[in-house]
């Protein structure tokens, strides 16, 4: 799987793909963070990022599956972008105005 597909395979076809390849979460998250990296500056998409988070998931899940175990999450691993109109406890949510930039929840907002 080359970088630029795996930020447009369909989630499920994503899953499959990795959990196969047993673990290659790592790969995805640095396809799309380059992702990010190239097309963030001309789209301004993304205010916030949480890649070292992203990371450290894909490094804990890749165990998981190396330890063989199969019997997990139905989406754990696949990375997802939210709006910034959810608020995630430590994770700056703005809602867009530059008064609330800083804002940092302590709340989930599901």
């Amino acid at each position: 799987m080359t970088r630029d597909e795996a930020c447009w395979l369909p989630a499920t076809e994503l899953l499959e793909r990795v959990r196969r390849e047993d673990g290659a979460w790592e790969e995805v998250v640095e396809a799309i963070a380059a992702r990010r990296e190239r097309v963030n500056p001309a789209v301004n998409a993304y205010c916030t990022t949480t890649l070292d988070v992203a990371r450290a998931q894909a490094r804990a899940l890749h165990g998981h599956i190396k330890a063989g175990e199969r019997d997990l999450p139905l989406l754990d691993g696949v990375p997802a972008s939210l709006k910034d109109r959810f608020e995630v406890p430590g994770v700056r949510t703005t809602w867009g105005p530059w008064i609330t930039a800083d804002n940092g929840p302590s709340v989930d907002g599901r």
